[in-house]
C-alpha cells in the first residue's frame, strides 16, 4: 500500500479528505485487538453495499465478496469524487466493520477526481463464530 503522504502528493485534494482516509487506516490498524461482535457478511449484504455506492453515484467495477474467514470485500471504482469515495469506505467501516487491508487511491485529470482500488477486511468476532463462542453470546447487541 503506498503511502498516504506519497499519495497526497499526487493528488491536491482537501485536508480534511486525507485526514479522514489516514484516519481509517489507523483504526483499521488499530482495531486488530478490539473484540466486537459483528454480523458476517453475506451476498444480501453486498446488495447493500452497492446500492449504498449508488446512492452516492459510485459506481463500482469490481465490487466482490470472498466469505473467507474474516470475510473480505474487493472495491475497484474509476472516476469518483474523492469524498464520495471517503465517505462510502466511512460508511461501511461503520456498518460492516470493514477496515482497509490495501487501498490505491490514483488521480485523474479532473480535480478531486479518483480512481479508487480496495480491499476490505471484516473485523471483529463474527456472531456465531466458533472459535469464540462465550464472546460472541455475551457481547450480542
Amino acid at each position: 500500500m503506498p503511502a498516504v503522504n506519497d499519495m497526497e502528493s499526487r493528488v491536491a485534494l482537501r485536508p480534511a479528505q486525507w485526514a479522514q482516509l489516514e484516519n481509517l487506516i489507523r483504526l483499521s490498524k488499530a482495531n486488530t485487538s478490539q473484540v466486537s461482535s459483528i454480523e458476517p457478511m453475506d451476498e444480501a449484504e453486498l446488495q447493500r453495499i452497492r446500492m449504498i455506492l449508488v446512492a452516492k453515484g459510485i459506481k463500482p467495477a469490481v465490487l466482490r465478496l470472498n466469505t473467507e474467514n474474516p470475510p473480505r470485500v474487493e472495491l475497484q471504482m474509476s472516476d469518483v469524487s474523492f469524498s464520495s469515495a471517503v465517505d462510502a469506505l466511512e460508511e461501511m467501516r461503520k456498518t460492516w466493520s470493514l477496515y482497509p487491508d490495501y487501498i490505491e487511491v490514483s488521480s485523474t485529470p479532473k480535480l478531486s477526481v479518483v480512481n479508487l482500488s480496495a480491499k476490505l477486511k471484516q473485523m471483529g468476532v463474527l456472531i456465531g463464530a466458533t472459535n469464540f463462542p462465550n464472546i460472541a453470546a455475551e457481547q450480542s447487541r
